[in-house]
Parts: structure tokens; C-alpha cells; sequence
């Protein structure tokens, strides 16, 4: 009888070592794969509010632009080769600024694609750089103000 019983708890027992392996393995399968979606969805919701945030400095600088447009000279007592000047590097610029906004603007974020919109974001920043390093000198000397508004929105973009 007694051997019986321990037949009885010893099948039970060798069932219960392997059973709970398995749910052990599915079970952390499982978890891991709550995890990763709960992760995903944190990275996402991050992403989408980054890129809300971009897409509000961009509509600000946008708006800076746009003032730098409308913008007239404080002394309008200068040549006409200096006004030819100013308005030249004036539109240079602003083409610049916004070939820059329309760069990185991005509808939607996603972990594959972010990677990929940084390094074209920080291209499009060592580009428009180069390209702005004179007119925006040039500028200075007529719209200090409004050109250095642009170069800060365009730095904390970049940050």
C-alpha cells in the first residue's frame, strides 16, 4: 500500500516538475512579450510626443520666417547696392530656412524610421549651415533681431 502512494506522489511530483517548466517557459514567453508591447507603446508614445514637439518649433520658425519676410529696414536711407544686397541674401536665406522646415517635417515616427529621420535631420542642419554662413552675416547688418530669433529656433531644433 505505501508503495502505491509513493508511486501515486511520485508521478505527481515528477508531473508537477515538468509541467511547471513548461508553463515556467511559456509563461516567461509570455511576460516577455507584455513587456516588449509595454516598452513599444512607452517608445511610441515618446516618439509621437518628440515629434509633436518638432513640428511646434517648426511652425514657430516658420513664423519667424515669415516675419523676416514682412520685414523693413530700420534705416532706409542706404543704397540701392546695399538694398539689392540685403534682399538677395534675405530670400537666400529664407529659401534655405524653409527647404530646411520642409526637410524635417515628418507626419509620423515609428523606432524604425527615427533613426533614420536623425541622421537626415543632422545632414539637413551641417547642410543648411554651410549654405547660410554668409547671407545670414549679410543679414545681421539689416535685421539683427529677426535673423538671430531664426538661428536660435533653428538651434533649439537641433538640440
Amino acid at each position: 500500500m505505501f508503495k502505491f502512494i509513493k508511486e501515486l506522489f511520485s508521478e505527481k511530483q515528477e508531473r508537477n516538475t515538468e509541467e511547471p517548466l513548461q508553463m515556467t517557459s511559456e509563461a516567461t514567453l509570455s511576460y516577455v512579450k507584455k513587456q516588449e508591447a509595454a516598452e513599444q507603446q512607452q517608445l511610441n508614445a515618446k516618439l509621437n510626443f518628440f515629434l509633436q514637439e518638432i513640428m511646434g518649433l517648426l511652425d514657430q520658425l516658420q513664423k519667424k520666417a515669415d516675419q523676416l519676410e514682412q520685414a523693413h529696414l530700420r534705416n532706409p536711407n542706404i543704397s540701392e547696392r546695399e538694398k539689392h544686397f540685403m534682399q538677395g541674401n534675405r530670400e537666400a536665406f529664407l529659401r534655405a530656412v524653409r527647404m530646411l522646415i520642409s526637410h524635417l517635417q515628418v507626419k509620423s515616427l515609428t523606432t524604425d524610421s527615427a533613426e533614420t529621420y536623425l541622421k537626415g535631420a543632422n545632414a539637413q542642419f551641417q547642410h543648411f549651415a554651410s549654405a547660410t554662413t554668409r547671407p545670414y552675416l549679410i543679414l545681421k547688418e539689416f535685421f539683427a533681431n529677426e535673423a538671430k530669433q531664426i538661428t536660435l529656433d533653428i538651434k533649439s531644433i537641433e538640440d
